[in-house]
């Protein structure tokens, strides 16, 4: 990932701004960061949740922006292998590595839903069985047999 220096103004904690640097360096990864900064996996966490003392609006704003700039990374690297690496040898253009058919079909799973890029299950009738019955029985029911 290139290096993007952004600034977050509204979290003046120095250990809140280190965790924001180790989080932009890991891609978001928290573990990585927390082990980088010498805190808690909880205090990040407590930073993180409106329902704690420690909460920090700013601070889950600037980490949620990091998760963002983390999708956009991986999706830029995702649009990379659906493209392919194209080389020109002897005028022509030709692949050094070919488009990943996994990412095309993931990518139109996801994103071409609305165009019909979606899984379904089909179900098939085998034969000429018979259907199965099901029946309920009430555990508070007297014991009796229908048959």
């Amino acid at each position: 990932m290139e290096e993007q220096e952004i600034d977050y103004p509204l979290v003046k904690d120095l250990k809140k701004r280190a965790m924001i640097k180790a989080l932009e360096n890991s891609l978001g990864v928290v573990q990585t960061a927390i082990k980088q900064v010498g805190i808690a996996r909880s205090t990040h966490y407590d930073w993180m949740s409106s329902i704690s003392v420690r909460y920090d609006a700013d601070y889950r704003d600037a980490v949620e922006s990091i998760s963002n700039i983390a999708l956009d990374f991986v999706e830029s690297q995702m649009f990379q292998k659906i493209q392919g690496v194209k080389t020109t040898i002897d005028g022509e253009s030709v692949f050094r590595k070919e488009p990943d058919s996994t990412c095309i079909i993931f990518y139109l799973k996801t994103k071409g839903k609305n165009r019909g890029y979606i899984e379904r299950l089909q179900t098939e009738e085998i034969g000429n069985r018979e259907p199965i019955q099901v029946h309920i029985i009430d555990p508070n029911a007297e014991d009796r047999c229908d048959d």
